[in-house]
């Protein structure tokens, strides 16, 4: 028979998480638009310092799917961004670049083996050993280009420096404070650790664990505005499936790690934006180990990102460093649709629903 992490929560003395508790769900606002919008900027990677993807390839979907890398970007394999490119310290690797518009970066382009770039090019260092080097509109090389192979440039053109892609200083978004708030304020729900299926909906509300861990099946429900804050670790090893029905929102703060083993589908039926997903710890986060679809914007502002296996993300990540062998994606969606503002508040204050336009004043 199935067994339920509410079960579970039952067990400890926590309480049902029905209709009856609603009022104790709602008594503290949590509202994350602002969060999402202080975190989660135009690009669809930001990453403050070195990416570093091996394998079948990084794949950055979209027009405007813009990536920012503060450090080095090294390749190997294929590199192909929907946007533009910025590589402040530079490009290094074995493999294939292919940006839709500009390409930029104060450092060297080195041991690349075919780059195309849909508009501008702008190197501060110099560019070597370049096999195939095809530019759209203008390439700008500040330092000396050894070029080897096939050369097609729409115009030559003087340097232009760019900005650093991505605020990398104080965090946007104080995940231990959310947490602290939620431990203070939301709905308990224990530390919640199961073996076998596990399934748990959630409605409208701000719950606080101090952990979940599952080793089977992982189904966890978002039915509402639901702010979901973790004090130590979320852990799955197994099938871990996260579904939203139409309209919810899910802000998940984790204080610890994030660590996923097997087959995951995270955030199904969420529109764009409608899961954000906060990393407040310093250890290296194991997002992915096998297949995994992630229907969310991922913030890690102080921990590397590693995926193993294919892994696609709709949505947007920031991170302090991304590694990865095998296959990432990042399907990103415009700004405007990526921070939908939907918060949880008081009860009493809005009719028992979620309030689209933000809090409440008081």
């Amino acid at each position: 028979m199935t067994r339920s992490l509410l079960a579970s929560v039952l067990l400890i003395g926590c309480g049902s998480l029905d209709a009856t508790s609603r009022e104790a769900q709602l008594a503290s606002p949590l509202c994350q638009a602002k969060d999402a919008k202080a975190a989660f900027g135009s690009n669809a990677v930001c990453v403050c310092e070195d990416l570093n993807l091996v394998g079948a390839g990084f794949l950055a979907r979209g027009a405007q799917a813009n990536v920012g890398v503060n450090g080095t970007s090294h390749v190997v394999g294929l590199h192909d961004i929907g946007g533009s490119l910025i590589a402040m310290k530079g490009i290094t690797g074995v493999g294939e670049v292919r940006t839709g518009a500009s390409l930029s970066t104060t450092g060297d382009v080195a041991g690349v083996g075919h780059v195309t770039v849909g508009k501008d090019m702008m190197v501060g260092g110099g560019v070597a050993s370049v096999g195939w080097l095809e530019v759209g509109g203008t390439l700008g090389v500040r330092g000396e280009a050894t070029l080897i192979g096939r050369q097609q440039v729409g115009a030559r053109g003087a340097y232009a420096a760019p900005a650093e892609p991505c605020g990398c200083g104080a965090p946007s978004v104080d995940v231990a404070a959310r947490v602290a708030d939620a431990r203070a304020n939301g709905t308990p729900l224990g530390t919640t650790r199961s073996v076998g299926d596990t399934a748990l909906t959630l409605t409208s509300g701000t719950y606080y664990a101090d952990s979940l861990a599952s080793v089977g099946r992982l189904s966890l429900t978002i039915d509402g505005a639901v702010a979901l804050a973790i004090g130590e670790d979320l852990a799955t090893v197994g099938q871990q499936h996260l579904e939203l029905t139409p309209g919810s929102t899910l802000d998940l703060y984790v204080a610890g790690g994030l660590a996923t083993v097997g087959d995951s589908l995270f955030g199904k039926g969420a529109s764009p934006g409608a899961v954000r997903v906060f990393l407040g710890g310093e250890q290296r986060q194991s997002l992915a180990v096998g297949a995994q679809r992630l229907n969310a914007s991922i913030y890690a502002p102080r921990a590397e990102l590693a995926l193993v296996g294919d892994t696609t993300v709709s949505g947007s990540i920031f991170a302090k460093a991304l590694t990865g062998v095998g296959r990432l994606t990042v399907e990103h969606s415009a700004p405007s649709a990526a921070t939908p503002e939907r918060c949880v508040v008081d009860d009493s204050k809005n009719g028992g629903a979620p309030n689209p336009d933000g809090p409440t004043p008081q």
